[in-house]
């Protein structure tokens, strides 16, 4: 008997620039393994280059906290029966939701009652932070979960929800680059500004850092910022806030990291990017601000020791993080202040980044390729 070539129909959902990453290095690990493999769902540029068919565009999808998502609650609904209907119709193989899960997980739960299709989520909802409980309602529709942090294998596994840890991408996409010297860099003082990606975040946290910036440039006259854009719109929602920002310095996403090797320290909001900066070394303090509302209500349902990713590997504070009502340019300028010169509090900080990178590195395996490894035992 003579085997045919496997050529499995996956549909996989990602919601932002991180997830979209995330997609594209899964896809090209299963192009690998399945050459006659073909994609559609929601997937930025990345995912779009890997062969991915678009349903909509995944800007539609990049919306956070209670009231903001409220409005566009409607054509949510819309669009996940309108991805249900894709797969029924396509014959869809397997679903790979990737982060964003209020939507992603929606999808799934649909899909599996409805079609009874193979689902597998990549990236783990956040909950060893709130609703712990709701891994046992997940179990009931995925038959797979993807992590990036190992203390959530032992979660899962309570829930009897099968899972890999497969590590964070960020060690796979930045494991060339070398760490920044844990001596003080030389060059004029530059700070590097990352508020995030998310049109709502940039509002609430880019005023909040250009003023930090203000204010540090009256102690050290001639500091320079240095700020990545992910996208060319994200330099007009940041001219929306308002500011003088014809000193600061814009690059591109190809010139990001060697951009940032040159920075003494950054301030960043909440994210994967403190684990990328994490990976060069460079000392960071890290805010996040959300709406009021949300922040209400989140407050009293939420209980999470930090707010850093790189906090979370730790198992410790050591970036300073500010939320809310916190993340103040006092704040803000009383953490940076002894990062942007020699100092012990910036040695000890590059130390404990050093310390961050080496426990990203997994050996053997990149994290697409665990990743691909474990989804291929669903393609039949």
């Amino acid at each position: 008997m003579v085997n045919t070539p496997k050529r499995p129909h996956i549909m996989l959902i990602a919601g932002e620039s991180s997830g979209d990453l995330l997609g594209a290095g899964l896809m090209a690990e299963l192009k690998q393994k399945f050459p006659m493999a073909t994609f559609v769902g929601i997937g930025g540029e990345k995912m779009q280059g890997q062969g991915l068919r678009p349903v909509f565009d995944m800007e539609e999808l990049n919306v956070m906290g209670i009231f903001e998502v409220l409005p566009k609650v409607p054509k949510l609904l819309r669009r996940r029966s309108q991805l249900v209907e894709v797969m029924r119709t396509e014959q869809v193989d397997l679903l790979i939701t990737i982060d964003a899960p209020d939507f992603g997980l929606r999808v799934a739960q649909k899909a599996k009652k409805k079609l009874g299709v193979k689902c597998v989520h990549y990236v783990s909802p956040s909950v060893w932070a709130w609703r712990q409980g709701r891994t046992h309602k997940m179990a009931k529709y995925l038959d797979h979960i993807l992590l990036l942090f190992p203390f959530e294998v032992e979660i899962y596994n309570k829930a009897n929800l099968p899972c890999t840890f497969v590590g964070h991408p960020v060690a796979e996409r930045l494991g060339y680059l070398s760490p920044k010297k844990l001596t003080f860099p030389e060059g004029e003082p530059c700070l590097a500004i990352l508020p995030g990606s998310r049109r709502g975040v940039i509002s609430r946290m880019f005023p909040v850092m250009l003023e930090t910036f203000r204010a540090l440039q009256k102690d050290i006259p001639n500091l320079k910022a240095v700020m990545p854009l992910v996208h060319e719109h994200h330099k007009k929602w940041l001219a929306e806030c308002g500011g003088n920002l014809d000193d600061i310095q814009f690059v591109s996403e190809d010139q990001r990291f060697d951009a940032l090797a040159k920075c003494q320290a950054a301030l960043a909001t909440s994210g994967t990017s403190n684990l990328e900066l994490a990976m060069i070394g460079l000392p960071t303090v890290v805010g996040y601000k959300m709406s009021e509302n949300t922040y209400k209500i989140a407050s009293k349902l939420v209980d999470v020791p930090y707010i850093s990713p790189v906090n979370w590997v730790l198992e410790e504070r050591a970036l300073p993080e500010f939320i809310q009502h916190e993340a103040t340019v006092e704040n803000f300028k009383k953490s940076l202040a002894p990062l942007l010169r020699d100092t012990k509090e910036r040695e000890f900080l590059a130390l404990r980044l050093l310390h961050t990178r080496q426990k990203l590195l997994l050996k053997n395996q990149t994290p697409s390729q665990r990743a691909a490894a474990a989804v291929a035992q669903f393609i039949c």
